[in-house]
């Protein structure tokens, strides 16, 4: 399962930007590829929306410090962060005309930042569970943590309204 997943499917996102795989492919660990992937994706989107930088940089700083040892692996390995590299954002980055859409993709990837910090689960059967218990137990705040953000305001939305039937 590779990034493509945080970006269609904003429940799973946060499972999936912590535990999208329990075997690395090609003998890495699922940890070095997860942060290979976020690395790949956040340098070129800091580096054009100075805005979502500086709304991002401390949640951005503090998943470095989390992740400290494999941030320093991953830097080390040139080839690993070549492998991830996503040439079709850095044409839509340099694209004036396709910019709005590489900023809707960077828009998710930075959120998954403040995610990652939040969810602990080591695979993404842990964490849709505890999705799923935060909503059987009526803690939409719980649950929406679990969201992107853009998936979070419209289904903080749907569970207003279920506030509102019961």
């Amino acid at each position: 399962m590779g990034p493509c997943i945080w970006l269609a499917v904003p429940i799973l996102a946060t499972c999936s930007a912590t535990a999208f795989a329990e075997e690395g492919s090609q003998g890495r660990s699922p940890e070095d590829e997860r942060t290979a992937i976020l690395l790949v994706y956040y340098k070129p989107c800091a580096r054009t929306f100075p805005d979502l930088q500086a709304k991002s940089a401390a949640k951005y700083q503090q998943w470095r410090t989390k992740n400290a040892q494999a941030v320093a692996r991953v830097e080390a390995s040139a080839a690993l962060l070549r492998e991830f590299e996503d040439r079709e954002l850095e044409r839509k980055l340099q694209d004036p005309a396709r910019r709005a859409e590489a900023r809707g993709i960077c828009e998710k990837v930075i959120d998954l930042f403040s995610l990652a910090l939040a969810n602990d689960s080591k695979t993404p059967q842990d964490c849709w569970n505890q999705f799923v218990n935060a909503l059987r137990s009526g803690d939409s705040e719980r649950a929406s943590g679990y969201l992107t953000a853009g998936a979070r305001q419209r289904y903080q939305k749907v569970w207003k309204s279920w506030d509102r039937t019961e």
